[in-house]
């Protein structure tokens, strides 16, 4: 009687995996309630004995379910849920024998690495995005100096998504273009200050009177 069900118990797993390979994955998926219950009528000892062909087609569903779910995500652009299921991925992909499903196995293999590098990549995008807000933000504030200085931040976050070597020109051009701005709102903030107009006053003088040391010192201070 426990070989009878052994035998049925194997006979199912070989044919899940030949579901699973041919890409049959709703049919594997509707025959899972009988799978499972097979193997749950096993003694413990045989459950014991086949718990990883039981745990690897288990697993081959799992993945399945995981992959289509992180599609619906990455539509709906959900980064964290997409996170958490490239990790749920990463785990079964790891403890699952690569010998269990070849073909499926390294379809799996491939999608991972795929859709990793659009998470990646669109979560360089929304930092980059949290970055020109704070900038943004210190622009509006008139904070042009803290803006500027917070700018290589901004450059090295940018060259993280051009190095996914996406068309990323537009990005570049409006990052240019918020710099010089910055620029040109510090130097005119500067100038309106009642120091500049003091400094302004003194490099004139300065330079009238041929006292060029003096005057290169103001100047400096007046454009840093």
């Amino acid at each position: 009687m426990v070989f009878g069900k052994v035998d049925a118990f194997l006979r199912k797993v070989n044919r899940m995996k030949s579901l699973i390979e041919r890409g049959k994955y709703e049919k594997a998926l509707a025959r899972y309630y009988s799978f499972n219950s097979l193997y749950k009528s096993l003694h413990k000892e045989e459950k014991e004995k086949y718990r990883i062909e039981y745990q690897s087609v288990v697993n081959c569903l799992l993945l399945y379910n995981k992959l289509e779910d992180l599609k619906v995500f990455l539509k709906e652009d959900n980064l964290d849920l997409v996170r958490d299921a490239l990790s749920v991925m990463k785990y079964l992909l790891i403890s699952t024998p690569k010998n269990t499903c070849r073909k499926f196995m390294r379809f799996v293999d491939l999608e991972y690495d795929k859709h990793f590098e659009e998470f990646s990549y669109r979560l360089a995008i929304s930092e980059l995005d949290e970055k020109l807000d704070f900038i943004n933000k210190l622009k509006d504030e008139e904070n042009y100096d803290i803006a500027l200085n917070s700018f290589p931040e901004l450059i090295n976050k940018y060259r993280e998504i051009e190095s996914y070597g996406r068309d990323s020109s537009r990005i570049h051009d409006s990052l240019i273009s918020l710099r010089e701005e910055l620029k040109t709102s510090l130097l005119e903030f500067r100038a309106k200050s009642p120091v500049a107009k003091v400094n302004v006053k003194t490099l004139r003088k300065a330079l009238k009177n041929k006292e060029m040391k003096t005057a290169r010192f103001v100047y400096k201070e007046l454009f840093r």
